[in-house]
């Protein structure tokens, strides 16, 4: 629900000729974020894992679930900075 508006919001700044480079940069950004932050979580739930039977694996994936959790809230609360810009008016 976050990243359709900020995605366009955030295209939209550019001018008409830099769009495709914008598109390719939230591209690959998208793509880097989302692999660094599996690898968080991966980590996140192999640390907290507090022995190698199955309730600790639970322990760790729940202690996963808590930081993902932090993460989309701080997302959600940073998403009201966002704002609309004000319209350009072109001068003739």
């Amino acid at each position: 629900m976050v990243m359709m508006p900020s995605t366009t919001l955030g295209l939209k700044q550019l001018p008409d000729h830099l769009i495709p480079h914008g598109t390719a940069m939230n591209n690959t950004f998208c793509q880097i974020s989302g692999a660094i932050g599996t690898a968080v979580l991966v980590t996140v739930t192999v640390t907290a894992a507090s022995d190698s039977s199955v309730a600790g694996a639970i322990h760790g994936v729940n202690m996963a679930f808590v930081v993902a959790g932090a993460i989309a809230a701080l997302g959600f609360l940073l998403s009201f900075a966002i704002k609309s810009p004000k319209p350009v008016t072109k001068e003739n």
